[in-house]
C-alpha cells in the first residue's frame, strides 16, 4: 500500500505527513486531515478512511450524523426513537439514515449534487464533531475515491451558510405580515432542535445498550439452564454420575 502522503499528493495543498497514518493540508481554503485508521482489534479490526475538515461546521445550531440505513434504524424510528430527516429523494432517503437537525436547514443542505455523490460513494458517514466535519468510509481508499470524499466534504462545509440563509428566508416568509419571528427567536429554535437530535441519539444508544445487556443475560441464563439439565440427566439418582463412552 502507498504511504498516506503519496495518496494525497496533488489533492491537498501544502500536504504534510503529521503521523504514519495521516496527512494534513488544505483544500479549497479548508484545513483538511486525511487519516487511515483501524477500528477494533484482532479479528474484528476494520480499516477506515477518515477525512476531517478541521474546525468546520462546529456550531451549536447544527448536527449532522448521516450513515447507511439499516433495518434496525428503520425499526427504531418507527418506535419513536431517533430522528430521521426525509430529504425528499426516495433513493437517498432509503439508503441513508439522516439523524440531523435543524430539519429545514438539512433538507436544503443535502442538494442533488451532494446526494448524488453520497449515493455513488455509499457506504459512508457524515458527522459533525467538536473538532470539525468528518467524512468516513470503510476500507483504506485509493486516490480517486479520496478525491471524491474530500470534494464532498468541501461541498457540505461551503453549503452550510447558504442552507441556513435559505431556511431563514423561508421561515420569515411563512410567518406572514401579521406575525414576525425574530432572528434571535429563530436561532434559539434551531439550537433547541440540534440539542433534541443529541438527546435522541443518547436515548437510542442507551436503549441499544439495554437490549444488548438483556440479550446477553438471557443467553447466559439459557446456557446455565442447559448445563443444569445436562447434570441432572447424567445423574443416576444415587449421587453417582453415569459414565458415557464414545
Amino acid at each position: 500500500m502507498k504511504r498516506p502522503i503519496e495518496l494525497v499528493r496533488g489533492l491537498l495543498e501544502d500536504a504534510e505527513e503529521t503521523a504514519s497514518d495521516r496527512v494534513r493540508g488544505t483544500f479549497a481554503g479548508h484545513d483538511v486531515e486525511v487519516r487511515f485508521v483501524d477500528r477494533g482489534a484482532g479479528s474484528t479490526r476494520d480499516p477506515y478512511t477518515e477525512v476531517w475538515f478541521l474546525g468546520a461546521a462546529v456550531r451549536d445550531d447544527l448536527r449532522l450524523h448521516v450513515i447507511p440505513q439499516t433495518s434496525d434504524d428503520v425499526a427504531e424510528i418507527a418506535e419513536g426513537r431517533g430522528t430521521d430527516v426525509v430529504v425528499g429523494e426516495p433513493a437517498f432517503d432509503e439508503g441513508y439514515f439522516v439523524e440531523a437537525g435543524p430539519e429545514d436547514v438539512v433538507v436544503r443542505l443535502f442538494d442533488a449534487k451532494i446526494r448524488d455523490r453520497m449515493k455513488s460513494l455509499r457506504p459512508l458517514g457524515v458527522h459533525t464533531h467538536g473538532d470539525g466535519l468528518l467524512i468516513e468510509k470503510p476500507t483504506w481508499e485509493n486516490e480517486a475515491v479520496l478525491g471524491a470524499l474530500v470534494e464532498l466534504g468541501a461541498w457540505i462545509v461551503d453549503g452550510i451558510p447558504e442552507a441556513f440563509e435559505a431556511a431563514d428566508r423561508a421561515a420569515q416568509s411563512r410567518t406572514g405580515y401579521r406575525t414576525t419571528i425574530t432572528t434571535e427567536g429563530l436561532a434559539e429554535q434551531r439550537r433547541e432542535e440540534a440539542s433534541s437530535v443529541d438527546a435522541k441519539r443518547r436515548a437510542r444508544a442507551s436503549h441499544r445498550a439495554y437490549v444488548g445487556c438483556v440479550t446477553a443475560g438471557a443467553m447466559t441464563l439459557g446456557i446455565a439452564i442447559v448445563a443444569l439439565l445436562g447434570v441432572a440427566f447424567c445423574d443416576d439418582g444415587e449421587g453417582t454420575t453415569i459414565e458415557s463412552y464414545p
